[in-house]
């Protein structure tokens, strides 16, 4: 593995760890925990050229996240 990849994932579990540790100490109810988590994978996806993005789960499942269009309806 390359050292750039290395500090990347290193990264990228310091982050996940920080935001988990902020979660959890926050006086929020789950719902709300969610939506602030939720806001700021809109605030990420909005700001890169992407739409979806999937993650492989160790379970094998995958979570995924898309942004798309309202649907609207014609009355």
């Amino acid at each position: 593995m390359s050292s750039i990849g290395s500090k990347n994932e290193e990264a990228i579990r310091n982050l996940t760890k920080e935001i988990c540790e902020n979660v959890d100490h926050s006086p929020l109810i789950l719902e709300e925990k969610l939506a602030a988590v939720m806001m700021v994978c809109f605030e990420i996806l909005s700001a890169i050229p992407a739409n979806e993005i999937r993650m492989h789960v160790s379970d094998g499942q995958i979570l995924c996240l898309q942004l798309k269009q309202p649907e609207t309806t014609t009355h």
